[in-house]
């Protein structure tokens, strides 16, 4: 009951709603390891695989 609504309260408001998915998209490693390589200039040498790990 309380996951329906959370859901809910996600849906009513847009920008939380936003913030919500920009969050679960940026705990993926691998997009988190192409930001750094494409980002950080300590990871331009580095392959995604050997960020990723």
């Amino acid at each position: 009951m309380e996951e329906r609504k959370a859901w809910e309260a996600l849906l009513k408001d847009p920008q939380r709603s936003y913030d919500a998915q920009c969050k679960k998209i940026l705990s993926l490693k691998k997009i988190l390891a192409y930001l750094y390589k494409e980002c950080l200039s300590e990871y331009k040498g580095l392959s995604l695989k050997e960020i990723n790990y």
